[in-house]
């Protein structure tokens, strides 16, 4: 089975569908949604996760866009994809939309040009598949699959490591730092914006403050890890973001 890319972007290809086993024995594929209706399915199961997850109502707000809005950000070249994982059923049991960047997007550094990254904004998975949100391999193995997927993924070019974020401790961090991530901007040094400031009345929920930023196989060259964490919150988020971006400089160029 191929993986299927909707709307074909011209720095992409098609690779082979990696699958692995569940807990309770499921088979799980590897899949990109290539509908409207599948997509809204995967999104269903990020929103309900966010919001499990989330410390407070409005707190939920400052990790997930609405699937709208994600929808008008993206063109149809510019890398996103949304990866989950679906049963023989062909439902999404875990999700995690992601992003291959060229680096020369965000940097005019010539040591990264002709380089890409890739980006992991979220995970997320259905209650039956975690045993009510307690057991996260499921979640690493959709990690562990994506991250070896995209490289696969680029036409030309090399591959610079995948960045992602998570909670600063608990099960979903745990998960990421088993598919081989390590912390490459810690919590007090990570402070990004939310996502949906138009609908936060908390001040103190404007600003994400529980968060950690993550990264797997970045190359031994300077300034990568900075050029890797910038790209990431440029991305990720798309608001003023310079307040955050300083802080991480702080840390990385330290």
């Amino acid at each position: 089975m191929k993986l299927k890319i909707p709307s074909a972007k011209s720095h992409l290809t098609a690779v082979e569908a990696p699958q692995f086993t569940a807990p309770d024995g499921q088979i799980l594929t590897l899949h990109i949604p290539s509908s409207r209706r599948e997509l809204g399915a995967a999104w269903k199961v990020l929103e309900e996760y966010t919001a499990r997850m989330a410390p407070n109502p409005e707190s939920a707000l400052q990790d997930l866009d609405k699937l709208t809005d994600v929808l008008g950000y993206h063109s149809s070249d510019s890398g996103y994809l949304v990866f989950t994982a679906v049963n023989q059923d062909g439902k999404p049991v875990a999700v995690a939309p992601a992003q291959i960047v060229p680096l020369s997007d965000v940097t005019e550094r010539k040591p990264f040009q002709d380089i890409s990254i890739g980006l992991v904004y979220q995970i997320g998975h259905t209650p039956a598949i975690s045993n009510n949100d307690q057991d996260f391999s499921v979640a690493s193995r959709l990690y562990e699959s994506v991250i070896s997927t995209m490289p696969k993924l680029l036409r030309q070019g090399s591959w610079a490591g995948t960045v992602t974020e998570s909670r600063k401790e608990g099960p979903e961090l745990e998960a990421i730092l088993n598919a081989g991530f390590y912390v490459l901007v810690p919590n007090s040094y990570y402070r990004p914006p939310a996502v949906q400031q138009e609908n936060i009345r908390n001040p103190e929920n404007k600003v994400t403050n529980d968060l950690v930023l993550l990264a797997r196989d970045i190359p031994d060259m300077p300034h990568a890890g900075l050029v890797a964490a910038r790209a990431y919150v440029k991305l990720a988020y798309g608001k003023p973001v310079q307040p955050t971006l300083n802080l991480i400089g702080q840390y990385l160029l330290f």
